[in-house]
């Protein structure tokens, strides 16, 4: 039996390999090391760690599978939380989630895109013009960052047409330069009249997917978020997940 060890030649140590930036190096004809070698994505993080000094570049494959850990850990949370793929596409929520903020279960699959349903879908948020400017340019600034981290991605540039054509105030601001790196915010919701506080995780294991928390961060908002809790304990309900 072939051994399962890998142990670097003197030939493929970084000292002595070529590097190349701009695509996965070395290539073996048109194919990457860790395609032929059918690496998993911590192998093929390691290799490039150890042959390039590097990250390995981003890949386009879009990451939908949510693990029974996770889906337990939403159960488990006594605050709305939704997981989220690198496009803003939400795949699980837990039944507080539902109650307080939307039932996304209600949604075809195709239209779970979450950056879609604030900008477009949602009428609640262009009740007031001055929230629903200042939410979209929030949006748009952490959307700035995983768009640029997905390059080439054909489902990004699908959602980016789509939105082109669909929604105008994406069209004015998506231009713009600001980025921020995470989800953080304390925001109020509109129709839930909650005020929550954003926080972002990423899965260990699943660094495609972002884990978003919604902690309510006044006495009013805690008591509906406990009501919420206080409805869906008698029914049973445990959180809904969805794989697209």
């Amino acid at each position: 039996m072939a051994s399962l060890y890998f142990v670097p030649s003197r030939k493929m140590c970084p000292t002595s390999m070529p590097r190349n930036s701009s695509s996965e190096a070395p290539q073996l004809g048109h194919r990457s090391p860790s395609t032929t070698l059918r690496m998993s994505a911590d192998e093929r993080e390691y290799l490039f760690a150890l042959v390039q000094h590097r990250p390995a570049p981003p890949t386009q494959t879009r990451t939908e599978t949510v693990s029974p850990s996770i889906k337990r850990m939403l159960d488990a949370l006594a605050v709305p939380a939704i997981l989220l793929t690198a496009r803003w596409d939400v795949i699980a929520w837990n039944s507080i989630a539902i109650k307080v903020i939307r039932d996304y279960s209600a949604l075809p699959p195709g239209q779970r895109n979450l950056l879609r349903i604030l900008l477009v879908e949602d009428e609640a948020y262009r009740q007031n013009a001055e929230l629903y400017e200042s939410t979209a340019r929030r949006l748009l600034a952490k959307f700035r960052v995983d768009y640029s981290q997905a390059p080439g991605d054909p489902a990004f540039e699908e959602l980016i047409a789509d939105l082109g054509v669909s929604c105008p105030i994406f069209n004015r601001l998506w231009g713009l330069a600001e980025v921020v790196g995470t989800h953080e915010a304390i925001v109020t919701h509109p129709r839930a009249g909650m005020m929550f506080e954003h926080s972002s995780y990423v899965p260990e294991g699943s660094p495609k997917q972002r884990l978003i928390i919604f902690t309510p961060c006044n006495d009013a908002s805690v008591a509906k978020v406990r009501e919420a809790i206080a409805e869906t304990k008698p029914s049973g309900r445990r959180s809904s997940a969805h794989v697209n």
